[in-house]
């Protein structure tokens, strides 16, 4: 059987749900639209949290591809966000609307660290690489505290 490349995979299962949305889907689920993404960048956090507290061992090459995967996933966040507040069981506060441009700010920033970090993760320096994660892990944190229920 032939593989894909990995990449290719990505970047299929990342552009397939806004081609759909975009393309006659319901974007009347919002809310399930972004926490499925959250839910995608813990799937990917959580192993690279593992390798920089030294809970599995680091492996350079599986941790360039979840960090290509968070930055890959933040860019697509914004959208889950427009035109609300929205309806159903969520965590996230009304504030969010009520300061978009903070809101923004704290996502460019998450979007702009995540990036960083696939870009620093490709180079191997584990030093360079657990700096660049807790950054990233600082700017989840930022928004966390002002705008998600706990």
């Amino acid at each position: 059987m032939k593989r894909f490349p990995q990449s290719l995979v990505l970047a299929v299962s990342l552009t397939l749900p806004s081609l759909v949305l975009a393309h006659g889907g319901d974007h009347a689920d919002p809310v399930r639209y972004r926490q499925s993404g959250f839910y995608l960048i813990g799937w990917h956090f959580g192993p690279m949290a593992a390798m920089i507290k030294g809970e599995k061992p680091m492996d350079a090459k599986a941790f360039a591809t979840h960090a290509e995967a968070v930055a890959n996933i933040s860019r697509l966040l914004p959208e889950g966000f427009a035109n609300g507040p929205h309806k159903g069981k969520t965590d996230a506060k009304p504030e969010i609307w009520k300061n978009p441009g903070d809101f923004a700010d704290k996502m460019k920033a998450f979007q702009e660290q995540s990036a960083q970090l696939a870009q620093i993760a490709q180079g191997g320096d584990t030093g360079q690489i657990k700096a660049q994660f807790m950054k990233t892990a600082e700017t989840c944190k930022a928004c966390h505290d002002d705008y998600r229920k706990d």
